[in-house]
């Protein structure tokens, strides 16, 4: 599409969206609102990523796509991703308003969208291994928007000086990914090869690279979707350490009474320091004990830390505990499984994803499967355990009702985290300059969590013939409560005569 001059009218006052049955909510103009011109107009809806670093809020691929047969994807040059709402609206200086009711179809086939789907993993140390062209080839290949980028910082346990190559190294592999449209999981490791020896630096040190990490990461926020908490034990999954985790050797694991005292301050740590950025923990029984328990001094989380933290299961499926996952040890918490469902999941959307496991029995695991959509998940490991995905991307899944026959992992192409269905707008063909542009729009998410960050809606009407663009905030974060079901946003935009 042959790129557009074009003038951008922001109205910067947020409206209610979400509004299930509820009336219109005015949108008011700041001052010096210039007139929109008499003229037709194309109307789209445009979600783009909140953040302004990089251009991200600008870059097509990292604005959120309908999952609709007839709302085309419009961008000019990778530039601001549109919803096609395949309507025009006329302005007029003087006549009869009209309005349209519109329906649209879903789509049943995969429609990539950031955050949310599989990832591609990708192990090491950046300087000597970074993120390629060869890796977004199998991204791509694989129809995967993430990466997994586990950082290998063994090269660093006796010093308290991260290298300015390394920190360039990872820099380095967010703009590779941004450049790619897509974004990175990150997660450090002092134990990266997952030693039985207790591998792991004292707080102290530990502070002193998460403070040294902080630009690299602050400044790349656009390509990255979340933290995975790391640093401590082996992998960096907050078991089987040493000098911040446990006291055990491998195969026992539990904390001891220190590390309950010790380890929010990690946590707090790296949700202070790492920019609003999700942050996932390994364990239920960390996540209960951060959210419930620590309730005073330095390191008691506040409720916006709390929103932030996420789950991290790299045993999904795989029997009664599932690896450790929810075996309490030591520590007496509620039920691991009630209370992430009942509770820390059911309070909003959270990022939720990793690794399942394979049990050895197909059928007793896939008897499970409607787990991912129990506990919420929106990211999940393509390439492991081979063992069960293989099976999964070669096995029909027996309901087709919903997408037709698709195998267990084409489900999961389509449903992890989330997936936006336009079903009907309520829309003016046309509006008497002066009066406003009332509209009001009906989605359902069909996937099993609702995008985990916010990001603004916009109306944005594209002057027929001179290509002109206003853009109309209709919500600032009207997506991160869908959490299945219908939604709707409703709004009454002015128009100056």
């Amino acid at each position: 599409m042959a790129r557009t001059s074009k003038r951008l009218v922001d109205l910067e006052t947020q409206v209610a969206a979400l509004i299930a049955g509820g009336g219109t909510t005015p949108v008011t103009p700041p001052p010096g609102n210039p007139s929109i011109p008499v003229g037709a107009y194309n109307a789209y809806l445009a979600l783009p990523d909140a953040s302004p670093l990089n251009g991200a809020n600008t870059r097509a691929g990292y604005a959120l796509r309908f999952a609709n047969t007839d709302v085309p994807w419009v961008t000019t040059g990778g530039i601001n991703g549109y919803n096609d709402l395949g309507h025009q609206i006329t302005i007029v200086a003087a006549g009869t308003a009209a309005n349209t009711t519109k329906t649209y179809t879903r789509s049943m086939a995969v429609v990539l969208n950031p955050e949310r789907g599989t990832f591609i993993q990708k192990e090491g140390i950046p300087t000597s291994n970074p993120l390629t062209s060869g890796d977004i080839t199998t991204a791509d290949n694989s129809s995967s928007t993430l990466f997994r980028r586990i950082i290998n910082l063994q090269d660093f346990l006796g010093t308290d000086t991260i290298s300015a190559e390394m920190l360039t190294a990872i820099a380095a592999d967010c703009t590779t990914a941004r450049a790619a449209n897509k974004k990175l999981v990150i997660r450090f490791a002092y134990n990266y090869d997952g030693d039985n020896t207790n591998i792991d630096v004292a707080f102290t040190r530990m502070n002193t690279h998460i403070n040294q990490l902080a630009a690299v990461i602050n400044n790349n926020a656009d390509a990255i979707f979340a933290i995975e908490a790391g640093f401590i034990g082996k992998w960096g999954e907050w078991h089987y350490a040493g000098t911040v985790g446990d006291t055990g050797t491998y195969g026992n694991g539990w904390w001891n009474s220190s590390n309950w005292t010790s380890r929010p301050e990690v946590i707090k740590k790296i949700l202070q320091t790492f920019s609003n950025l999700p942050v996932t923990l390994r364990y239920p029984r960390h996540i209960y004990y951060f959210m419930e328990e620590v309730t005073g001094g330095s390191s008691a989380l506040t409720q916006a830390e709390k929103d932030r933290l996420g789950f991290k299961h790299d045993a999904f499926l795989s029997g009664d505990d599932e690896y450790g996952t929810y075996d309490e040890g030591s520590h007496s918490t509620p039920d691991g499984r009630a209370y992430m469902y009942s509770n820390f999941l059911a309070q909003r959307a959270r990022a939720v994803g990793g690794e399942a496991i394979y049990s050895g029995n197909f059928a007793s695991t896939n008897a499970l499967f409607g787990d991912f959509d129990t506990y919420n998940w929106s990211f999940l490991n393509n390439d492991f355990d081979t063992g069960l995905t293989d099976q999964w991307k070669s096995t029909d899944h027996p309901d087709a009702t919903e997408f037709g026959t698709v195998t267990y992992w084409g489900k999961l192409q389509r449903k992890l985290g989330y997936r936006i269905v336009l079903n009907q707008a309520i829309i003016p063909s046309t509006v008497v300059q002066g009066s406003p542009i009332v509209v009001n729009f009906t989605f359902n998410n069909e996937g099993y969590e609702a995008p985990v960050k916010d990001r603004p809606m916009y109306l944005v009407l594209r002057h027929a013939s001179t290509g002109a663009e206003y853009r109309y905030v209709l919500s600032s974060n009207p997506v991160t409560n869908w959490r299945g079901g219908t939604a709707t946003v409703q709004a009454s935009i002015p128009t100056v005569a």
